[in-house]
């Protein structure tokens, strides 16, 4: 059984990889289980079944939230201060503020992070165009939480730079508005995100956006992998830490499906769009079962007669 450093460390790690979108309460709640799902299925020898242990009961959160909050490096808000409120009083203050904003009709999804624009600070997400409204609403119901998400934790941007780049704080080898691309990028986990979405979420020009995705390509920081999406040409961005299990996640559908089942109805979309790499080896394949020969195959052949 690891010890509660561990999992406070696990903890900084999972935090400091949602970003500078931070992590909400539920957010807390699911690292943890995935702590103990690894950890059981560690000491089991067994693959985790998927299903939060029987161990991680609310008595045990409350706990491990409070060592939590204790810890330098983590803060409640973007002001960067500490707080010493309970797990319990920060839901409660949540709730209550999406109840004053949905009475005040404003959409307050914290689902999604907030849009980039100019920053004082390198790596920190700037505030939304018309967030006044919600900021008087804030101020006037008296609600420690910082305008249009919820109250979430945030960890030390020397941190956050580690976990995302590998590297200390660098706004000359990555400017701050491509850290920004990164910081969504990594958020988004092993799904990875499309770039038309990655522009919505950023409120960056949509010009800029590819250019900086390919930077980061160029750098190691992400993957980029071409994608069709409503027969359109695009690419899914997904963070150099799980890129890896992404790719093998594909490889092992590949080889799993049927080639011709590579294209389904409805598959060609922002939920699902269709891999173009993986479409490109089903029609090779195809051709092989065919006995067709490949383009590849035709050059090599012409190469080798002229030779």
């Amino acid at each position: 059984m690891k010890s509660l450093d561990d999992l406070i460390r696990f903890l900084l790690e999972e935090i400091a990889l949602c970003g500078d979108h931070g992590a909400g309460t539920s957010d807390i709640i699911k690292f943890v289980e995935a702590y103990y799902r690894i950890d059981t299925a560690d000491n089991d020898g067994h693959a985790s079944t998927g299903r939060p242990t029987s161990s991680v009961d609310r008595k045990l959160l409350e706990k491990i939230w409070f060592w939590l909050t204790r810890n330098p490096e983590i803060h409640l808000g973007k002001d960067g201060k500490s707080c010493r409120l309970s797990l319990s009083e920060v839901e409660n203050l949540n709730a209550s503020l999406s109840t004053i904003l949905r009475e005040h009709n404003v959409d307050n999804t914290a689902s999604t992070p907030p849009k980039y624009q100019a920053s004082t600070q390198a790596g920190t997400p700037a505030e939304q165009p018309g967030s006044e409204p919600i900021d008087a609403i804030v101020k006037s119901q008296a609600i420690p939480c910082q305008p249009n998400a919820e109250l979430r934790v945030y960890v030390s941007t020397e941190r956050r730079w580690h976990a995302l780049t590998g590297h200390a704080f660098d706004p000359e080898r990555l400017p701050r508005l491509d850290f920004a691309c990164l910081s969504i990028i990594a958020a988004h986990r092993e799904r990875g995100i499309l770039q038309p979405e990655l522009v919505r979420i950023s409120g960056q020009d949509k010009r800029s956006v590819p250019l900086r995705t390919q930077r980061l390509q160029d750098a190691g920081y992400i993957s980029k992998i071409p994608v069709l999406v409503n027969r359109s040409h695009t690419s899914r961005l997904t963070h150099k830490r799980y890129a890896r299990e992404a790719a093998e996640n594909n490889s092992d559908a590949d080889r799993e499906s049927d080639p011709n089942a590579i294209i389904q109805p409805g598959q060609n979309s922002m939920e699902n769009p269709t891999d173009l790499l993986a479409l490109h080896r089903a029609i090779f394949d195809l051709l092989r079962e065919r006995k067709l020969i490949t383009t590849f195959e035709l050059k090599d052949k012409i190469v080798s007669c002229l030779i």
